[in-house]
C-alpha cells in the first residue's frame, strides 16, 4: 500500500447528534485531516468536461475552496441531516451484511476508519472498510433512501456506476488508486425492504486506468491552481 495511512478516525460525535446541529468535537480531527486537501468523496467536482484538459467552473470553485481552507483558520462546518444520521446508524450493519453475503472480512470500519493520503499529500480518501485477504481492496457503503437504493440496484460494474451515479464512480476509482487495487466493492443497504434479498446490493467496481489517469491530471491542475492562489496572497 503506497498511500500514507493516517491515524484512526473517531466518528462518535455523529451518534445521537440532533439533526442540523454543528459537530465540533470528536469528528473535528477527521475534518482537520481533510482540511485543504481534495478528497475522494468530492473529487467528482473536478471531473466535468472530460474532453478538455482544463478545469471546469466547478473544478475551479473546488480548488478555490481548498485554497481558502489553507489560508484561513480551521473552522469546521459540518451539519448532519436525518438521512445522514440514518447512514451513520446503519453503516456497520451494512458492513456486516456485506461480509455475510460475500464471505469477506472487512477491517478498519466505523470509528477505526483511516484517512489515506496520496503519495504527494495533495488528496486523499476515507474507505468505509479495507479488505486485506484480497489484493488490498476495500468497500464503499451507502445506506440511502429506499427509492435511491432501488436505483442503485442497477449498478453492476464500473461502467454502470459511472452512468447511474458518477459521483460514486469517481470516489471508488480514487480509492482504488490510493490502495493500488484492481477493484473496489460497492454495497447499498436498506433494511426497510421486507424481502431480505432486496436489502443489500453488492457490485464489484473494476479499476479503469484511463479514467484514473484523467482524474490524476485533473487533481494536478487543481493543485496547481490552489497553490498559485496561495502563492499570490503570500
Amino acid at each position: 500500500m503506497d498511500a500514507k495511512i493516517i491515524e484512526s478516525l473517531n466518528f462518535g460525535a455523529l451518534e445521537g447528534a440532533p439533526s442540523g446541529d454543528a459537530l465540533l468535537s470528536k469528528e473535528e480531527e477527521w475534518l482537520k485531516q481533510r482540511w485543504g486537501k481534495f478528497t475522494a468523496s468530492e473529487i467528482h467536482r473536478l471531473m466535468a468536461s472530460p474532453s478538455k484538459d482544463e478545469l471546469s467552473k466547478g473544478g475551479i470553485t473546488y480548488a478555490q475552496e481548498k485554497a481558502v481552507e489553507v489560508l484561513t483558520e480551521f473552522s469546521p462546518d459540518f451539519f448532519i441531516s436525518y438521512d445522514m444520521q440514518w447512514g451513520v446508524d446503519h453503516e456497520l450493519d451494512a458492513v456486516d451484511r456485506f461480509s455475510a453475503e460475500s464471505g469477506v472480512t472487512v477491517e478498519f470500519t466505523g470509528e477505526d476508519q483511516r484517512f489515506m493520503l496520496s503519495e504527494d499529500g495533495s488528496w486523499g480518501g476515507t474507505p468505509d472498510g479495507v479488505i486485506f485477504d484480497m489484493p488490498d481492496t476495500g468497500l464503499e457503503v451507502k445506506c440511502p433512501k429506499s427509492r435511491t437504493h432501488l436505483i442503485y440496484m442497477d449498478i453492476t460494474d464500473a461502467m454502470s456506476m459511472k452512468d447511474v451515479k458518477p459521483d460514486y464512480y469517481w470516489q471508488c476509482q480514487s480509492l482504488i488508486e490510493l490502495h493500488k487495487a484492481d477493484f473496489w466493492y460497492f454495497a447499498s443497504y436498506d433494511p426497510r425492504f421486507m424481502n431480505e434479498q432486496h436489502q443489500i446490493h453488492i457490485a464489484k467496481i473494476e479499476r479503469v486506468q484511463s479514467d484514473i489517469d484523467f482524474m490524476l491530471r485533473r487533481v494536478e491542475l487543481a493543485t496547481e491552481l490552489k497553490e498559485r492562489i496561495i502563492s499570490n496572497l503570500a
